[in-house]
């Protein structure tokens, strides 16, 4: 009801650390994607995240099942995430085996806060 860019503003800026990081031509394309099917391909994405993935997970859990592959786990420090889940790397050794990665210093939008930073982790753990 109301226009992308006015929904993505408010959304993005809502927590955390604010649109201040985000370089304009990316925020312009965040706009540009926030349509009919990328809106409901997100609500689909968080509906399944709090139904059908919860009974899959814990179906897996339950039979000792984790990811087999390593996994990088990079997160905002000053974001949501962090406050709610104080031992994030914890939580997901529940899940996975081999973990990598850490709380970095930027708020919830990792990649537009400190890019060079997500990268430098990418060339590691993917070399």
């Amino acid at each position: 009801a109301i226009p992308p860019e006015v929904f993505i503003e408010k959304k993005i800026s809502k927590k955390g650390i604010g649109l201040s990081i985000f370089d304009p031509e990316a925020l312009a394309e965040y706009i540009r994607c926030f349509n009919a099917k990328t809106i409901k391909g997100s609500c689909a994405d968080y509906r399944a995240a709090a139904t059908v993935d919860v009974d899959l997970d814990r179906a897996d859990s339950d039979r000792g099942h984790k990811i087999a592959c390593p996994v990088l786990l990079l997160w905002g420090a000053r974001s949501h995430t962090e406050g709610v889940f104080t031992d994030v790397i914890g939580i997901w050794r529940k899940f996975a085996a081999d973990i990598v990665g850490e709380g970095l210093d930027s708020g919830h939008y990792v990649n537009e806060h400190i890019p060079d930073e997500t990268l430098a982790w990418f060339r590691r753990f993917f070399v």
